[in-house]
């Protein structure tokens, strides 16, 4: 479950930073003080990314390894 959502979330951050890589030159203007392609702004970001994703996958995947499989078959829902 944790390779499953780190996959997603390693390939929507690609997609994100090819983004802002692109983007940047067009919001350059409207920046303060701060390069189009900041380093640390998007080290940050995408830290931030992978903490929620891993917050997001890990308590699912917790409750998903303490349940029984037998129990899971058997359920109605």
């Amino acid at each position: 479950m944790l390779l499953e959502g780190f996959g997603l979330a390693l390939a929507g951050a690609g997609t994100g930073i090819a983004a802002a890589a692109l983007g940047a030159r067009l919001l350059g203007g409207l920046l303060y003080s701060v390069r189009p392609a900041n380093p640390i702004s998007l080290g940050a970001a995408l830290a931030m990314v992978l903490a929620v994703t891993l917050a997001a996958c890990i308590l699912p995947g917790l409750r998903a390894a303490r349940t029984e499989p037998m129990r899971t078959f058997r359920s109605d829902a």
